[in-house]
């Protein structure tokens, strides 16, 4: 994960196959409550930096995009203005 120059994460606002639609980004239920979500940044794998995300995010390599919609349903919109710049 450290060589990456950037790690995109998208995620569907209105996802009904990523369940919870945040894991999409790192994020996911509590430990044992699946009702309450834990945020990339405040999970023990990004706090302990276990696969690098800790560290690709202070060097402002992650860059966090979401659309309305569900899974990669995106508009072309979308494609064209926010994804397709990341692939040059």
């Amino acid at each position: 994960m450290l060589k990456l120059d950037k790690y995109v994460l998208v995620e569907a606002l209105n996802d009904t196959v990523i369940i919870p639609k945040e894991s999409s980004v790192h994020g996911f239920w509590k430990w044992g409550d699946k009702n309450t979500l834990v945020a990339m940044e405040e999970s023990d794998g990004y706090q302990g930096d276990w696969i690098g995300l800790k560290t690709l995010d202070a060097q402002k390599k992650i860059d966090k995009l979401s659309f309305v919609g569900d899974h990669i349903r995106f508009s072309n919109d979308f494609w064209n203005d926010k994804l397709l710049p990341y692939l040059n």
